[in-house]
């Protein structure tokens, strides 16, 4: 639905995602599952215990978890409505130190998402080194990149201590430039219209 409550008639699943994702592709990623449209078996907690990383989301960590286990299972119509325009996953500000800011706090959950969800391996595959392995390489790619956002002075040089790093740091830098170039657009539009102050 939209903002103000009016439904659209778009159905939305992310299954199809979902399903062509195998484990890896959980491990990594930061939007699996959207929270309200999930229901969760209470065996996830007797398996792997509460989630001991505050800054994530529990969907991001529940899904994981359901997926680490197989137990994922899907319900083919739509149950929930979902409003679209106002949500925690919104774009990131003009405003370079609000956009610091908001990608401080997103690493900050990715830290902590990774970190729960090599705990959750370690508990319930932990015959997966493979996978315990790259969600380290995660956690120091997000590290580098909270590091540049925060500008903390030696993160470049830190990002040259292996390729993940250095692909992090690249990551974080372009994201940085883009946000310059969204202000100085923004800047121009308004000086266009001989609205900057």
């Amino acid at each position: 639905m939209t903002a103000d409550g009016t439904p659209t008639g778009h159905v939305f699943s992310q299954r199809s995602v979902l399903d062509s994702l195998d484990l890896a592709g959980y491990a990594r990623s930061m939007g699996l599952g959207i929270g309200s449209t999930c229901a969760w078996n209470p065996e996830l907690l007797s398996v792997f215990g509460p989630i001991k990383y505050p800054a994530t989301f529990d969907d991001l960590i529940f899904c994981f978890r359901a997926r680490l286990l197989d137990r994922i299972a899907f319900v083919p119509e739509p149950l929930v409505y979902y409003r679209y325009g106002e949500s925690l996953s919104m774009s990131v500000s003009a405003d370079l130190d609000i956009a610091r800011e908001d990608l401080c706090k997103r690493s900050r959950r990715a830290i902590e998402t990774y970190r729960q969800r090599r705990l959750d391996c370690q508990v319930g595959a932990p015959e997966r080194g493979d996978l315990i392995s790259s969600l380290e390489t995660f956690i120091e790619a997000e590290t580098i990149k909270l590091r540049i956002f925060e500008k903390q002075p030696f993160a470049i040089l830190r990002a040259c201590e292996s390729f993940a790093a250095f692909a992090a740091a690249l990551s974080a830098l372009n994201t940085l430039r883009k946000i310059r170039s969204k202000r100085r657009r923004e800047r121009n539009r308004l000086r266009n219209q001989g609205l900057e102050t």
